[in-house]
C-alpha cells in the first residue's frame, strides 16, 4: 500500500467515526502536504526522517493569505495530525513501528492571547446601541458573557438554552457536550430578544438568526463577519475575530476574582494549563501591588526622607 491509498483508508475511517467536516478538511490538508514532501512512498517504508523532512517543510510554510511564516502553533497541529496518522498506521498493522514514536513536537512560541480592554468593550457597545440592532448587542454579550467559541454560538438553538436557570448547552470540540453558565444581564437581553426581537419562521430552531428574509439562522461566517466589522468600525487594533472575546471573557473573569479551578470548567479546557494563562493577563493587581512595593522606589523614597 502505498502512502496516498493509506490516507483514504485514514479519511475514511475518520469519517466512519464521525469526525466533523470541519476537522476533515484539515487532516486531508495536512496529510497532502505530508504526501507532497516526503512523496507517494510505500508505507512500509515510512520512516521517523520523513516527519522531520516535512516538518522542517512546514518551517518554512507561508501562510496563502497574509503571506507570513506560519505560527509554531499551526506547525504543532500539522504534526499532531501526522502523528496521529502514523499511529492509525501501526494500530493497522500497515507498518512495525508508529515512527513518530522516535520524533519530537514542535516547540511552540509561548505568546500570550490577545485581549480587549475594559475602554475598548465599552466603546464596542456605545457602538451598538447607536449603529447596531439589539440582536447584535445579544450575541456581543454572549460571547463576552460565557466565553463561547464561535461554532458554539452559531450552533445554539432555542432549546439549549434556560433562560430561568441561567445556563446555556453548546457542543464544542469533537462534539462534546458542555454547560456554561450565563449572567443576569445577559439572560434579561436573551429573553427580551428572543420574544421581542427575534424574528424566524416556526421551523428554524437557531437562536440568532438573520435579520432580512428569509430569517434564518446566521452562519459561522455570519457571525465572524459581525464581529469583525464591529471590531474595525470602533478602531480596535490587532486581530480581529470571535475568539479575542473568548480570551477577553477569561482574563476578566480572573481580574474580577473569578477562580482558575472554575473558569476551566467554564472554558472546558482539558488542561488547566491552557486556562492558567489567563491569570498572567489579569495583571491589573499585580502591577498596582508592585507599585506601592517597588524595591526601587522604596530605596528612593527612603532616600529622599
Amino acid at each position: 500500500m502505498n502512502l496516498q491509498e493509506a490516507v483514504e483508508a485514514y479519511l475514511l475511517a475518520c469519517r466512519v467515526n464521525n469526525v466533523s467536516e470541519k476537522t476533515m478538511i484539515g487532516y486531508k490538508f495536512n496529510l497532502d502536504q505530508f504526501i507532497n514532501v516526503i512523496g507517494n512512498i510505500r508505507v512500509f517504508d515510512l520512516s521517523p526522517n520523513h516527519v522531520r523532512l516535512y516538518m522542517a517543510s512546514e518551517m518554512e510554510r507561508k501562510n496563502a493569505r497574509t503571506g507570513e511564516v506560519i505560527s509554531s502553533e499551526t506547525r504543532m497541529k500539522s504534526y499532531a495530525v501526522v502523528r496521529a496518522f502514523c499511529r492509525w498506521l501501526y494500530n493497522q498493522d500497515l507498518t512495525p513501528t508508529c515512527v513518530t514514536d522516535k520524533t519530537k513536537a514542535p516547540r511552540t512560541d509561548q505568546l500570550m492571547p490577545e485581549v480587549i480592554s475594559q475602554e475598548e468593550i465599552k466603546r464596542i457597545f456605545e457602538y451598538l446601541e447607536i449603529a447596531g440592532t439589539f440582536r447584535d448587542k445579544v450575541i456581543w454579550e454572549f460571547f463576552l458573557d460565557t466565553g463561547c467559541r464561535l461554532a458554539e454560538v452559531a450552533g445554539l438553538k432555542l432549546d439549549d438554552i434556560n433562560i430561568n436557570e441561567g445556563w446555556a448547552r453548546v457542543f464544542g470540540k469533537g462534539r462534546k457536550e458542555g454547560i456554561v453558565p450565563m449572567g443576569n444581564r445577559l439572560c434579561e437581553d436573551l429573553y427580551m430578544y428572543i420574544n421581542r426581537y427575534r424574528r424566524a419562521p416556526s421551523d428554524e430552531a437557531h437562536v440568532f438568526c438573520s435579520n432580512r428574509v428569509p430569517y434564518r439562522a446566521l452562519s459561522r461566517d455570519g457571525l465572524q463577519m459581525l464581529i469583525k466589522r464591529v471590531h474595525k468600525k470602533v478602531g480596535i487594533k490587532g486581530k480581529y475575530g470571535p475568539h479575542i472575546l473568548r480570551h477577553t471573557m477569561a482574563t476578566q473573569f480572573i481580574t474580577n476574582g473569578g477562580d482558575v479551578s472554575i473558569l476551566r470548567k467554564i472554558l472546558r479546557h482539558s488542561d488547566i494549563k491552557t486556562t492558567q494563562r489567563y491569570v498572567n493577563l489579569a495583571a491589573t493587581d499585580i502591577i498596582s501591588s508592585h507599585r506601592d512595593n517597588s524595591p526601587i522606589d522604596r530605596m528612593w523614597r527612603k532616600g529622599n526622607q
